[in-house]
């Protein structure tokens, strides 16, 4: 089973609180008065019921401040998530849920029961919960007592048994009591009657010259004997006692100079209530004065924005250009439809020049001059040829009618030559006007490219490059760059009209944070005054000083609990531990020399009683030794009904043996796993001898337990009961809950105990409450709750 969540509604100290717990190792640190103990209280009465009973040592936990008692748990238990919560002191209301399914168990308190089975409220305490008042009970254990302790520890109930068993001793004690001085109990009144018969018969001893001087020897021996064993007495004590102390002799010389070096003239005068308006002032001011800081950098400007700059620098020609701009854009339009009507007329006139070029006749010379010449070569031939009459005359008709007919075809072609230069002479005339409209064409595109040409100057002196791409080129493509590059910069103006609005909006906020900071400033140099202090660096001085001596303070309170019950004056007598070491050694010299002395003095007593017995020999002697022997045959028979109840008490003391020793060996192997890391190594095992727990020591001397110091006690009872919490996993898992168990621990041995949680609440959920602030040195701040 796992906590995961603690809600108190009222149960003591505690008011509406609530904690999340970690689900392996948690850790609340609190000072004394904190709460911590009644947290651990909250949880048992959560889990198992809370006391209905009142009296004058009941402590029933009611709201200090009101309000309902009970609160509420948050289980994880075998994997399903429950909810529990509980009403009334008297009259409890319990309620549980299963939240995973979202439903309410009935019979809550049965339900509940059956989870946490086989554990009781007892039991529970038992083995999952121990603090300090458990440490301390051990050391004032004796011997036998702690045996009976440690058994306990192995067999679950088993202080319900012995309780069983001291009813029986008590039943004995009532027959029969070795202290009693009244002798009004049966065996008493047979015990005082054989006291009287030893007495009489030693009176009747002593009528002996003899007897009578070995008895005094016999006395001064055994008062010898006496002394001396009072004198051991004496120094085991004293040595106990150095033994004790040297645990706390460094607490001593720490609380001693820690009394020293008290400053008391730093005394507190700075209340929390006072300390908690300073951080808050101080607070706002330093955020007042980053703010102030940063609103008082230059603010942003025209002049910041290269583009801003450039337009107002040239703003009437930039204006001027982006008025005109739409002209431009017409007269481009209209440059390319005149260019286009241009390239069609010049193309339709070179379409009728080269029709002219092909209808053109050859003019020749002489254009009458062949066919005359061929008339007069056929009269010729005539009259040449006179002879040959018929000859003559029919090649001079030849001639004269192909000249004749060449003639004729002259005479046509000649008419139609003249009608193809008619037509030529009016194809001319129709060419002319479309050369004119050519002419007037371009020259409207010339008017065009000059008005651009000026623009094409504006626009190198400019030099726009550094905003948009000119091509001369493509001003169809120049026209978008320039309508681009203008709204690029009235969306600069605009963002610039925004940004000074910001600016002066700043500039206003700018004063009020002034105004605001001026006021906390006279108020912390109100409190200042009142406080006695300069400025901050004082005032903190003074805080930390204050800081100082509550921490000193706290420090001395708890190592004044610690050493509450040491001897101070026999501190005093040592400056160091190697002197008390030094004592401890010395007193154990002394005891070995008495124990020889008492050896002596035992072996003389026991030759004189020898020695007595046989001069005990008379009838008088006789009779009363007869008498003594009955007395103790009465006494015997009288013992029986003693014996059964003592004997019962006895039988239930092995019975429990019995039955922790299925689990003890399981649960000294574990402890000796923790024993060995809790001493630092200093012990190494721990072995079960005749019922009998022996520890072995680095050098592998034999102690046993009433040989070991009251530190050392606590840390193996610590590493059994942890023990046994481990070894029981397999029945039952519950979470550890441990109240300031470690305050007798020396720092190193703390760090180990806290290491050794660490390691056992990977399975078992570990609750640890402490008063000690330095565990947060040694352990990860997220295991930690402040109280």
């Amino acid at each position: 089973m796992k906590i995961t969540r603690i809600k108190i509604y009222g149960f003591g100290r505690w008011l509406n609180q609530e904690f999340k717990l970690n689900d392996d190792l948690q850790i609340f640190v609190g000072l004394n008065e904190a709460g911590k103990s009644t947290l651990v209280a909250f949880i048992v009465g959560m889990l198992f019921g809370f006391s209905n009973k009142r009296g004058h040592h009941q402590n029933t936990y009611e709201p200090l401040n009101g309000g309902v008692y009970g609160g509420e748990l948050n289980l994880v238990i075998k994997g399903v998530n429950y909810l529990l919560t509980r009403k009334n002191r008297t009259s409890t209301v319990t309620s549980l849920y299963n939240t995973d399914l979202g439903i309410e168990i009935k019979n809550a308190n049965e339900h509940l029961a059956q989870l946490l089975a086989p554990l009781t409220k007892e039991s529970f305490q038992q083995i999952y919960g121990f603090s300090q008042l458990d440490l301390n009970e051990i050391i004032e254990l004796d011997e036998q007592e702690l045996k009976k302790r440690l058994q306990e520890i192995g067999a679950v109930g088993a202080r319900d048994w012995r309780q069983l068993a001291n009813t029986f001793d008590k039943k004995a004690q009532g027959m029969f009591a070795a202290n009693s001085k009244t002798g009004k109990r049966p065996l008493n009144e047979k015990m005082k009657q054989y006291r009287r018969l030893v007495k009489e018969l030693q009176v009747a001893k002593q009528n002996f010259p003899e007897y009578r001087q070995l008895l005094q020897e016999q006395q001064i021996n055994e008062q010898k004997l006496g002394e001396l064993e009072q004198a051991i007495k004496t120094q085991n004590t004293l040595q106990q006692e150095l033994t004790n102390l040297q645990p706390l002799l460094g607490l001593y010389k720490e609380q001693q100079l820690l009394i020293n070096s008290i400053d008391k003239s730093v005394a507190p005068k700075i209340a929390d209530d006072l300390q908690q308006r300073v951080t808050e002032l101080t607070f706002q001011r330093d955020n007042l004065i980053e703010e102030i800081n940063r609103l008082k950098q230059e603010p942003p400007t025209a002049n910041d924005d290269e583009l801003l700059v450039f337009f107002k620098k040239h703003e009437q020609t930039l204006q001027r250009l982006e008025h005109e701009l739409p002209n431009y854009q017409q007269m481009i339009t209209e440059q390319k439809i005149l260019e286009q009507q241009v390239q069609s007329l010049k193309q339709q006139l070179n379409k009728q020049q080269a029709v002219d070029v092909e209808q053109r006749p050859i003019e020749q010379q002489g254009k009458l001059s062949l066919p005359l010449l061929f008339l007069f070569l056929g009269l010729v031939i005539s009259i040449v040829f006179i002879p040959i009459p018929w000859l003559s005359k029919g090649i001079g008709l030849v001639i004269i009618l192909g000249s004749g007919g060449w003639y004729g075809l002259h005479i046509k072609h000649n008419l139609q030559r003249q009608s193809t230069k008619q037509k030529l002479d009016n194809t001319v005339l129709g060419q002319q006007p479309l050369a004119q409209k050519i002419v007037a064409l371009e020259g409207e595109i010339g008017s065009i490219q000059l008005k651009i040409s000026n623009v094409d100057q504006i626009l190198t002196h400019l030099n726009l490059s550094k905003f948009t791409f000119i091509k001369q080129a493509d001003w169809h493509e120049n026209i978008v760059q320039l309508y681009e590059f203008f709204n690029l910069i009235h969306a600069k103006q605009a963002q610039w009209v925004t940004m000074e609005a910001a600016i002066n909006y700043q500039q206003k906020h700018l004063q009020e944070l002034e105004q605001q900071l001026e006021n906390i400033v006279a108020q912390i140099k109100a409190i200042y005054l009142g406080l006695q202090v300069d400025d901050d660096e004082d005032y903190y001085w003074q805080l930390s000083q204050q800081t100082i001596y509550a921490e000193q303070q706290a420090k001395l309170k708890v190592l004044n609990q610690q050493l509450a019950t040491s001897n101070s004056l026999l501190l005093e007598q040592y400056t160091d531990a190697h002197q008390l070491t030094g004592a401890i050694e010395e007193s154990k010299a002394k005891i070995n020399e008495l124990n020889q002395k008492i050896k002596t003095i035992q072996d003389q007593i026991t030759n004189l009683r020898v020695t007595l017995k046989s001069l005990a020999n008379d009838a008088s002697v006789e009779k009363l030794t007869q008498a003594v022997a009955n007395s103790q045959a009465d006494i015997l028979q009288n013992l029986e009904n003693y014996l059964a109840n003592s004997l019962a008490a006895q039988w239930i003391d092995q019975t429990l043996l019995a039955t922790s020793a299925d689990r003890l060996p399981q649960i000294i192997k574990q402890a000796k796993l923790f024993f060995t890391e809790l001493t630092l190594k200093r012990y190494t095992d721990i072995k079960l001898e005749a019922n009998e727990l022996q520890l072995i020591t680095k050098n592998n001397e034999l102690l046993k337990i009433e040989q070991l110091s009251k530190g050392t006690s606590e840390q193996l009872y610590v590493a059994l009961r942890l023990a046994f919490v481990v070894v029981l996993n397999d029945v039952v898992k519950m979470p550890i809950i441990i109240d300031d168990a470690f305050v007798n621990f020396d720092d190193q041995r703390k760090q180990e105990s806290y290491q050794l949680l660490k390691e056992i609440s990977r399975n078992n959920q570990v609750i640890y409450v402490t008063a000690d602030s330095r565990i947060k040195d040694v352990v990860d701040q997220r295991k930690i709750t402040a109280l």
